[in-house]
């Protein structure tokens, strides 16, 4: 973050602010959302268990893991997958909306802008 401040010219604090300002969450809510999401995914295809994926998306632990997630989505990794496991059983090729969505809204996903000093 350092770095990242000073190649723009700009404060540590005032680089958070610009962030916050652009994608609506700071740098760290940002990513953890990120990685939330790309959780969700892949525990919708059934790739990996749980700690492999928790561990592959860089959580200290399975439990670090799933308490971030049934923060963000208001079940646990494993609630969401037999839910969606249930729901496809039924026939439905999606994944249900029942259990929320992901706070990062693709408008956040552009690029920043670039803040030069003048």
């Amino acid at each position: 973050m350092h770095e990242l401040a000073a190649l723009c010219a700009v404060s540590v604090p005032h680089l958070i602010e610009i962030f916050r300002r652009s994608f609506g969450a700071s740098p760290h809510k940002f990513l953890l959302q990120h990685r939330l999401g790309l959780a969700r995914e892949r525990l919708s295809q059934r790739l990996s268990g749980i700690t492999e994926l928790a561990l592959e998306l860089g959580f200290s632990s399975s439990q670090h893991f799933a308490g971030a997630y049934h923060r963000e989505f208001g079940c646990s990794p494993s609630a969401h997958r037999k839910f969606v496991e249930v729901d496809t059983k039924k026939g439905s090729p999606h994944e249900p909306n029942r259990l929320g969505r992901a706070k990062i809204r693709p408008a956040a996903l552009k690029r920043p802008q670039v803040f030069t000093k003048n």
